[in-house]
């Protein structure tokens, strides 16, 4: 008869089978919060949003040949329908994308000037682009969406009234929303106003247009009058 195994390695064995199923409890725990919180792009062609995303947005080096700007505008033209297609799928993704922030140390380290060779990988590069060109083309992409964005207006709002680079594309899309986007009318009443930056004041101006006059209470139109008289004065 075979010898029974020792008694001292009954609960050896058992505690290697305790530690492999905790492995695997906490590996499924870790892949189960990762869908939550990261949860899956939407794709077109077989290709997710983000990469779509990038291709719509990469420019062009000066001196580019001919054909290399031929090839690319084909590109960026394919991309842009990719967008268009996926924008009211993408609501959510796109609202997560207009949260981002730069850390003071995501800051330093972009600005290296090897940091560079890592924004052509499509994926350091959601990592290493500034938050503001994320921002913007997260922005512009639910412009695309419509109404259907008006889950994405309290983010907007934010890059709005942050007067950066993003905040004339938050003020497009906000009017692109239409009456959903009427928690944004005090903020763009006074960025159409006092801010400084002549362009992002008229974004602020499309932005209560497209909006409607019946949730501005017709500032629109008092606007465009106020812009009109100004232009009167600085003339005379």
């Amino acid at each position: 008869m075979p010898s029974a195994p020792p008694a001292t390695a009954l609960p050896a064995r058992r505690r290697w089978l305790s530690v492999a199923i905790l492995i695997m409890g906490l590996a499924l725990l870790a892949a189960a919060a990762h869908r939550v919180l990261f949860p899956a792009e939407p794709r077109y062609d077989g290709k997710p949003l983000t990469e779509w995303l990038w291709d719509w947005s990469r420019l062009l080096p000066r001196g580019s040949a001919p054909s290399v700007i031929v090839e690319h505008a084909r590109k960026r033209q394919d991309a842009e329908s990719a967008v268009r297609a996926l924008a009211p799928v993408s609501v959510p993704h796109l609202t997560r994308m207009l949260g981002r922030k730069d850390s003071a140390f995501k800051s330093r380290l972009a600005a290296a000037p090897w940091a560079q060779v890592f924004v052509t990988n499509s994926v350091l590069r959601n990592y290493f682009e500034p938050s503001w060109k994320i921002n913007r083309i997260a922005a512009l992409a639910l412009s695309f969406a419509g109404p259907e964005a008006r889950e994405a207006v309290p983010a907007l709002i934010q890059i709005l009234e942050r007067n950066d680079a993003a905040s004339s594309v938050a003020a497009h899309t906000l009017g692109k929303i239409g009456p959903d986007a009427s928690a944004a009318v005090p903020a763009l009443t006074r960025v159409s106003i006092i801010a400084g930056d002549r362009a992002l004041r008229s974004a602020a101006r499309e932005g209560l247009f497209g909006i409607g006059p019946a949730r501005t209470n017709g500032l629109p139109l008092a606007l465009t009058f106020q812009q009109h008289t100004n232009s009167a004065v600085a003339i005379a």
